[in-house]
C-alpha cells in the first residue's frame, strides 16, 4: 500500500531510500497520514508514481515487445531457412572463422545474438510471453536503455563463457562434430530479465513464486532437464551461466540514476542472497 512520506525531513529522507535503488525496501513506519504538503492522499499518490520512474525514458517502441517481436520472429524465420543458425546462433567455427568470402571477419556477435530466438517453435510459443510480461514489470522502474545494457551484458558474458568452455571441451576430446554444432535459445535472456525483476520486486509474488526465488528456480529448471534429457534443451548452459553475469551487472556496473552509482552493494543482494536459504552457503560470494 502507498504512502504518504512528506510532512517532516526524517520521512522525507526514508522516502529517497525507499526508492534509491529504483525498488521498495522493506522498511518499518507508522500507519500513513495525509500531508499538508501534498493535499491530500491522491496528491501523494502521483507523487510516488512520479518518483518510481525517475529518469525512464520511453522509447516509441515499449522493449518487451522488441522482445517479444524479435524471439517470435527469428524463431519462425528459422523454420524456413539456414540462415539464420548459420548467421545469428552460436557456432564455435563461426565465432572463430569465417564462412562467407566477401565477409572477413569472424561471427563474433553471435555470442548474443545465440540468445533471442529458439531452436524449437513450442520453446518459442511458451517462452515469448514470459520474457514480455516479466520485461513489462521492469518497464515500469527502468529505462529501456537500462534493460538493454542489462539484457546485452548478460548476453555477451553468458555466450563467451559457453564458447570457452566449448573450445576447451572439443581441444580436450577432439570431437570435431560439436565444433560445428549450432547452440541457441532463450534460457540465458528469461534468467536475465528474472534477476531484473528479482531485483526491482524483490517482495513480490510473481506466478505463485516470491520474485527472490524466482531466477535460481529458472536456471535450476533448465539446468535439470538439460542434464536429465540430453538433446532436449541445448542451451540449458545458457541459464545457471546468465545467473552469474546477470548479478555480476547489477551489483557492480548498472547505474541508478537515483542513486547515483554504479551497482547495488547492498547487504541484501549479494550472490549468496539469490540462493534460498538452506543453500546460500554454495554461494558465498561478498
Amino acid at each position: 500500500r502507498r504512502r504518504c512520506f512528506g510532512g517532516s525531513p526524517e520521512r522525507e529522507e526514508e522516502g529517497r531510500r525507499r526508492w534509491r535503488f529504483g525498488r521498495p525496501l522493506p522498511i518499518s513506519r507508522p500507519p500513513p497520514i495525509e500531508c499538508a504538503a501534498f493535499g491530500d492522499m491522491e496528491q501523494a499518490d502521483g507523487i510516488l508514481d512520479q518518483l518510481s520512474s525517475i529518469g525512464a525514458a520511453r522509447s516509441p517502441i515499449p522493449v518487451s515487445n522488441m522482445i517479444g517481436g524479435i524471439v517470435a520472429g527469428l524463431s519462425i524465420c528459422r523454420l524456413f531457412t539456414n540462415s539464420v543458425d548459420e548467421g545469428f546462433a552460436l557456432v564455435p567455427h563461426h565465432t572463430v572463422f569465417t564462412t562467407v568470402a566477401f565477409c572477413p571477419v569472424p561471427f563474433l556477435w553471435n555470442v548474443v545474438t545465440a540468445h533471442f530466438f529458439e531452436a524449437n517453435l513450442l520453446k518459442a510459443v511458451l517462452v515469448t510471453p514470459c520474457l514480455v510480461a516479466l520485461t513489462r514489470l521492469l518497464e515500469r522502474l527502468w529505462t529501456a536503455q537500462a534493460i538493454v545494457l542489462h539484457l546485452l551484458f548478460t548476453a555477451a558474458g553468458t555466450g563467451f563463457a559457453f564458447f570457452a568452455a566449448e573450445l576447451f571441451h572439443v581441444y580436450r576430446t577432439h570431437h570435431e562434430k560439436e565444433w560445428f554444432e549450432p547452440t541457441r535459445g532463450c534460457s540465458g535472456l528469461f534468467v536475465a530479465v528474472a534477476l531484473g525483476v528479482r531485483h526491482a520486486y524483490p517482495l513480490e509474488r510473481i506466478w505463485g513464486v516470491q520474485s527472490q526465488h524466482l531466477p535460481f528456480g529458472i536456471a535450476c529448471g533448465y539446468a535439470f532437464v538439460g542434464l536429465l534429457v540430453p538433446g532436449l534443451l541445448e542451451d540449458w548452459a545458457f541459464a545457471p551461466l546468465a545467473f552469474f553475469f546477470g548479478w555480476v551487472h547489477l551489483r557492480y556496473l548498472m547505474w541508478f540514476p537515483t542513486a547515483q552509482a554504479f551497482g547495488d552493494h547492498s547487504p541484501d543482494f549479494t550472490f549468496a542472497s539469490l540462493f534460498p536459504r538452506g543453500l546460500r552457503a554454495l554461494g558465498g560470494w561478498p
